[in-house]
């Protein structure tokens, strides 16, 4: 009942003039090919009777967020999104290697899976994205991993890497922070896993989270 009366309300905004309601969006930390916060800053700007609430969590409790109602709009990380959303795909990339500048691998042009058996990792929480990534790709091509440290901040990770704590498998735009430079940055060989970002909402979405998703095309095509 819930839902049939915020579908109906949704109907009623689509035919008005000013955008008002609620709009409860998520997003997972430093996920790159979208500005979270500019976007948030365009969505105040532009409807400003809009009560918005914004979330930062991993990926896949966001993912659970927008299956169950909670959250309207989410931009995530991954290629496994479950049932029940869907997905707006913004971008993806390949992986990469970051390692202090003394590690052996950073000698490297190419990092091969097999390099990696027996090294140390920072990574992630289970709930970011990344980490499931990284996870699933070790699995795949047969290599076991020690995550030494699990973290749930970017720049976090970054320092103990340069600290010596361990190598991290992360996507581009982490590795290209300011926070990383002087560290090794290195491709991995074939397959090297890819990070995915999208916008995601639930099967009946909120006319809300449809104009936020009309803002981003238009800010997508303007950068394209």
């Amino acid at each position: 009942m819930l839902s049939q009366a915020a579908a109906a309300r949704d109907a009623v905004l689509r035919t008005t003039h000013e955008l008002s309601g609620s709009l409860h969006i998520g997003a997972e930390q430093c996920l790159g090919f979208v500005d979270v916060n500019a976007l948030l800053e365009r969505v105040r700007r532009r409807y400003p009777l809009v009560d918005i609430e914004f979330t930062q969590a991993g990926s896949r409790d966001l993912v659970a967020a927008v299956q169950a109602g909670t959250v309207d709009l989410a931009f995530v990380a991954g290629d496994d999104l479950g049932p029940r959303v869907v997905h707006h795909e913004l971008g993806r990339r390949p992986m990469v290697l970051l390692a202090p500048p003394q590690h052996p691998l950073a000698a490297r042009d190419v990092v091969e899976w097999s390099d990696l058996r027996g090294e140390d990792f920072v990574d992630f929480q289970q709930s970011w994205a990344v980490r499931a990534v990284s996870d699933e790709a070790a699995a795949a091509a047969g290599v076991g991993r020690q995550v030494r440290c699990a973290v749930n901040d970017v720049h976090t990770l970054i320092d103990l890497v340069q600290r010596g704590l361990g190598i991290a498998l992360v996507p581009q735009h982490v590795a290209s922070k300011p926070q990383a430079a002087g560290l090794a940055v290195r491709p991995l060989a074939s397959p090297a896993p890819q990070w995915v970002v999208s916008a995601i909402t639930g099967d009946a979405s909120a006319a809300s989270a449809a104009l936020v998703l009309e803002l981003l095309d238009a800010d997508l095509a303007l950068t394209a």
